[in-house]
């Protein structure tokens, strides 16, 4: 969606507009976190899958007391790989979280804002927020200033030239002259 579009819709408002376009920015965002999520759990999934059917087929073979270690040492493999997916998916919900919030702040560069935002002891809580979060990002925006703000180019102030009445210099001036001879060019002739 973009202003055009909305414009064809028969929205003029160019505030109305603004507020539009960044409110359904943050819906895309919102629900490109949560396909980055589904990716990675998806992409956990198919590796136990995988693992778990070539352990069945060494299943096949195997004397009850060697399938009863390899149960045990699968269960915590399982249990490895389940923890590993999860704080990946965890990271993932953290990074999108504070990135929605410098982005909120109007973070010109999410990397260099990220950088002064002090993240220690920040996490990730059962409901997807961080605590302190908004906070700390509004520190960090009044620390460096420089790197919040609005989009909006600054206004240009036009310069105002004054008109001269001094006529060019002429190619036979002796200042031109002598400036030609001191910088070792030669005399300009006149045609």
């Amino acid at each position: 969606m973009n202003a055009e579009e909305l414009k064809q819709l028969g929205i003029t408002d160019e505030e109305m507009i603004k507020k539009i376009i960044i409110s359904h920015g943050k819906d895309i965002e919102s629900h490109k976190a949560k396909l980055a999520e589904a990716e990675t759990k998806r992409a956990a999934l198919e590796e136990q899958a995988k693992q778990a059917a070539e352990q069945l087929k060494k299943f096949q073979d195997m004397k009850p007391e060697e399938l009863q270690k390899s149960v045990a040492d699968l269960q915590a493999k399982y249990e490895q790989a389940q923890a590993e997916a999860q704080a990946k998916v965890d990271k993932l919900k953290y990074d999108t979280a504070i990135e929605n919030a410098l982005r909120d702040a109007k973070a010109k560069s999410l990397k260099a804002a990220r950088a002064v935002l002090d993240e220690a002891e920040l996490k990730l809580g059962e409901d997807g927020t961080i605590a302190g979060l908004e906070d700390r990002v509004k520190k960090a925006a009044a620390e460096n200033a420089f790197l919040f703000g609005n989009d909006t180019p600054p206004k240009v102030i036009p310069k105002v030239v004054a008109k001269t009445t001094t006529p060019p210099p002429t190619p036979d001036d002796p200042v031109i002259a002598q400036l030609r001879k001191g910088a070792g060019l030669p005399p300009v002739k006149i045609k």
